[in-house]
């Protein structure tokens, strides 16, 4: 895949304006790849969840690039009742924002496949069929040790009773894998405010992911589902092919975090020679 992406990078103290400044980058971009109907998975695994400020900003842009019915998904335990308690549903007045729990509303759910065979799991139909799916990704703890930023959010396409147990190295990047092929995410926002004072942008979720990586203080190009994901057509991870739109990319020292390969929905870090539990 010889062609180069645009990723938007911008740093600020003040994280609306730092979102808002990252979309205009790539508005051209945005228009390009959006549809009437459009639905979102914020991130909500863990104790970061995504900052209703980038939240509010995301709608505005996707409104205004024409998206006329705009889907916000949870597959929570909570269900919409964490929408309302992190104020999103505040957020969405006045705009053509739903909220949706997957977990109770979608009855159309789909088998995983991976290279042919049926996992024992579940995707969801409506995030199957989604024109434009948005991924809204945070710079967490957890997030981190994975190397997996926005793609993180595609773990709520799994139904929830799925994964539980399922938290072997081999099943959470065959699943992952997995889920990057059959769900095509159209646009991916890193929120990493809270740890760099960083938002990064962009159409492609592997380029998103490969710079939010760099940032984070990793080598995109040794982070096997990046590289995979590369090969299998899915995406730019090299960062000779991305574009950086606004700061420059500097790559961080990492936080001493070790890569634990476990799924979203019980997230453990190790970090220090010690585990911590996050969720």
């Amino acid at each position: 895949m010889d062609r180069t992406v645009n990723v938007a990078l911008v740093r600020g103290d003040r994280r609306r304006d730092a979102v808002a400044a990252a979309f205009a980058l790539i508005r051209d971009d945005l228009r390009a790849i959006v549809a009437p109907t459009a639905l979102m998975l914020p991130g909500l695994s863990g104790r970061e969840v995504t900052h209703v400020d980038s939240l509010s900003v995301t709608f505005d842009f996707l409104v205004a690039a024409g998206v006329e019915d705009l889907v916000v998904a949870c597959a929570s335990r909570e269900g919409l009742a964490l929408f309302e308690r992190l104020g999103y549903r505040r957020e969405a007045i006045g705009r053509p924002v739903r909220f949706v729990d997957l977990g109770t509303e979608d009855t159309d759910w789909q088998p995983l496949e991976s290279q042919g065979q049926a996992l024992r799991m579940r995707l969801s139909g409506a995030i199957l069929r989604s024109p434009c799916l948005v991924l809204l990704g945070v710079a967490s703890k957890a997030a981190a040790a994975r190397a997996s930023f926005s793609c993180e959010n595609l773990f709520p396409s799994l139904h929830f009773d799925d994964t539980r147990g399922s938290t072997t190295a081999g099943a959470f990047e065959s699943v992952r894998a997995s889920l990057a092929r059959a769900v095509k995410p159209r646009l991916s926002i890193v929120d990493a405010f809270d740890r760099q004072r960083t938002i990064i942008v962009g159409t492609d979720p592997l380029a998103v992911d490969a710079v939010a990586a760099a940032v984070m203080g990793f080598d995109p190009a040794r982070i096997e589902f990046l590289r995979k994901a590369y090969e299998d057509g899915l995406g730019v991870c090299d960062l000779g092919r991305i574009r950086i739109l606004g700061d420059p990319l500097v790559q961080r020292r990492r936080f001493g975090f070790v890569r634990k390969n476990t799924f979203p929905s019980t997230p453990h870090v190790t970090r220090s020679g010690k585990r911590d539990r996050v969720a």
